[in-house]
């Protein structure tokens, strides 16, 4: 995980049509689908949310691509989902204790 927040700005301006999103979209999925190739990585799940300006308002989208076993993707996702839960609960704690500690002193 990377905090780089200039770099995070960059790369959550939204898309000026829904088809450069697209092309976009489509042209990421083929690197994804290189790089499983490349490096022999059998089960793959890429989810990804993107921005585009449609009629003057942004809009949040997302969009999912699965490589591999279709069976197995589910329980992917789940095993994923709780960890990175459980990783999530871990940092609010951390803050929490820490604004506790400050307001401490």
């Amino acid at each position: 995980m990377t905090n780089d927040p200039a770099h995070y700005r960059r790369m959550s301006e939204p898309f000026e049509t829904v088809e450069q999103s697209n092309e976009a979209l489509a042209a990421f999925f083929a690197d994804v689908r290189s790089a499983r190739d490349k490096h022999r990585i059998a089960e793959v799940v890429v989810l990804c949310e993107i921005s585009v300006v449609v009629n003057n308002e942004e809009i949040r989208g997302s969009a999912m691509a699965q490589h591999g076993d279709s069976a197995r993707m589910l329980t992917m996702l789940a095993r994923e989902f709780g960890a990175e839960q459980a990783r999530h609960e871990e940092r609010i704690a951390l803050i929490t204790a820490r604004a506790r500690k400050a307001a401490i002193r």
